[in-house]
């Protein structure tokens, strides 16, 4: 009994340590990417990390909004030393919200992400990538490497909305003027996109956001008392380059003409059928009276027998008749209407150029489908 407990007792510390050693594995591979994020050891070594200090923020410290934002940042280093993450967060926003150092930045991301924030890690990591300027090949590669990781966990919506200048919300929240520049990263789950504009009824449209899907959103924008947008892609919810039409319905009239009369021959048949069959069991009922007066008088005259004989064949005839044009008219109108169904064709590519300007420059933005 002694011996099975002290080998229990032995497997329980073997897989405490296996645990404890996942776990600082874990730790290092989130600070040592950190740490080549902002390419500081600030938030590797521990010392560091408490002083909330970085090298040449000395020469900042006559700047009163700088050293507000070490301040902050000293603090969301003490709370992230003791696991508090959701007040660390706050701490670096505040810093990065003073000051656009890139510390702050990283250790932002890396309190969304132990927060399981992934959509604000994946902006995040966006805004990083694009701006930027002097991040060597092995901080950005591994800066790519956790946006990919982010965006498994999320959805990465592309919004495209039919009228420039649009005001754009996810789930009642502004995301910006249309056209948007880059997809929206969103979380799993159901989401309402809108648009609105003045002179516009706003436009609404809700989504089921998986997991690492990529769903494009295409939200119409109808003028108020008149048709979809003012754009020539009218009443398909898109701008198109200017002059351009959106083709007719070319589904040939001839065909529905046809269609409509192969019907109405199969209304047609099926009721010649009816009505014979309702007069077919009429006249079978006279000929079973007339059957049974012969059987009480042999002699009666056998001509009034034979001519009811000769109607309900008649009548019988009529009827099989009736249900085979109208079968024949019915299966025949549906094949045809299938069989000669024109192909769609394919739509005409739109593209929409919108001239975008701030930060200093001036450009365009190309947006549609490529």
């Amino acid at each position: 009994m002694n011996e099975s407990r002290a080998e229990a007792a032995r497997v329980g510390e073997a897989s405490t340590r296996r645990a404890d050693v996942r776990e600082a594995s874990r730790r290092r591979a989130g600070r040592a990417w950190l740490a080549g994020l902002v390419a500081a050891h600030l938030l590797v070594s521990g010392a560091a990390f408490g002083q909330g200090k970085a090298p040449g923020a000395a020469a900042a410290a006559g700047s009163a909004q700088v050293t507000e934002a070490e301040r902050h940042f000293a603090e969301g280093v003490k709370f992230a030393q003791a696991k508090q993450w959701a007040k660390a967060r706050e701490e670096f926003a505040k810093a990065y919200e003073l000051s656009q150092d890139p510390r702050y930045l990283a250790a932002l991301i890396r309190a969304e992400e132990e927060l399981g924030r992934y959509r604000d890690v994946a902006e995040r990591l966006t805004i990083f990538l694009r701006d930027g300027k002097n991040i060597d090949q092995a901080t950005r590669q591994e800066a790519e490497k956790k946006l990919d990781e982010a965006r498994k966990k999320l959805g990465t919506v592309t919004v495209v909305v039919g009228a420039e200048g649009a005001e754009v919300l996810l789930d009642g929240q502004k995301l910006g003027t249309s056209p948007l520049a880059k997809p929206v990263f969103v979380d799993p789950g159901k989401h309402t996109f809108e648009a609105q504009k003045a002179g516009y009824e706003p436009a609404k449209q809700e989504l089921v956001v998986e997991a690492g899907s990529a769903p494009e959103v295409r939200l119409a924008l109808t003028a108020a008392g008149g048709s979809a947008n003012s754009g020539s892609g009218a009443g398909n919810g898109f701008v198109g380059v200017p002059g351009e039409k959106v083709p007719a319905d070319t589904s040939p009239k001839w065909r529905t003409y046809a269609a409509i009369g192969g019907l109405g021959l199969a209304v047609v048949g099926l009721g010649v059928g009816i009505g014979m069959t309702v007069a077919a069991s009429s006249k079978y009922g006279e000929l079973e009276d007339e059957f049974g007066k012969l059987r009480s008088d042999p002699a009666r005259n056998l001509d009034t027998f034979g001519e009811l004989v000769a109607e309900h064949r008649t009548l019988k005839g009529g009827m099989i008749a009736g249900y085979v044009v109208g079968g024949a008219a019915l299966v025949g109108t549906a094949a045809f209407w299938f069989l000669t169904k024109p192909k769609p064709k394919p739509e005409a590519k739109k593209v929409m150029l919108a001239p975008a300007v701030g930060g200093g420059h001036a450009g365009a933005i190309l947006v549609g489908e490529f």
